[in-house]
């Protein structure tokens, strides 16, 4: 009997949304246009998105094991995955904990380790935003600029779990690195 804690048990995660209008840039009467509502509008909005590990599966591949329930086959697990000292993208967890399991087993080792955990997310997006009302039957230009991974953190994708494969215990890749993009568009 296979006993596991689940792929989706992540213990903690935050994410936050918020819009704000910049009280430095708010006029009350625009002079140009005279609106009560101002034409200086200055906005700034943000998303931020704080998630802990996520459980990482361990895999073995072409032992004749093809469960439709489960996939494939698990590993045996001989020691324990910690390391002795700290990570690093090279080597994530000690891969000389696993094997690969005999031909036509299950193997040993649970679909998903309690402590073996795939490195953290951090994420902070962030938008600043002008409105300008402009003298034609209430229209309204938009000007705006987004920034996702506004801070450049680097979040590392999980490790390679294939018990088999050469670059277990690896990190191979991360997302994308900042990015942004400005934009204008009429309101009306």
């Amino acid at each position: 009997m296979d006993k596991s804690v689940d792929g989706s048990n992540i213990k903690h995660s935050l994410v936050v949304n918020y819009s704000y209008e910049l009280p430095f840039a708010r006029r009350q009467v625009c002079q140009s246009c005279q609106h009560s509502n101002g034409c200086n509008h200055w906005w700034m909005a943000d998303y931020r998105h704080h998630q802990r590990q996520v459980r990482l599966p361990l895999h073995v591949w072409n032992n004749g094991v093809v469960d439709p329930f489960q996939g494939n086959a698990f590993a045996d697990e001989v020691a324990s995955p910690k390391l002795k000292s700290g990570r690093s993208y090279k080597q994530w967890f000690n891969t000389a904990a696993f094997v690969g399991s005999k031909e036509w087993t299950y193997g040993t080792a649970s679909r998903y380790q309690a402590d073996l955990l795939a490195p953290g997310y951090v994420n902070f997006d962030a938008s600043i935003q002008k409105i300008w009302v402009l003298p034609l039957e209430k229209l309204k230009l938009q000007g705006r600029a987004d920034f996702f991974n506004a801070f450049n953190h680097t979040n590392l994708y999980a490790p390679n779990t294939n018990v088999q494969g050469s670059s277990e215990g690896q990190i191979t890749n991360a997302a994308d690195n900042r990015q942004i993009q400005g934009g204008v568009k009429i309101l009306w």
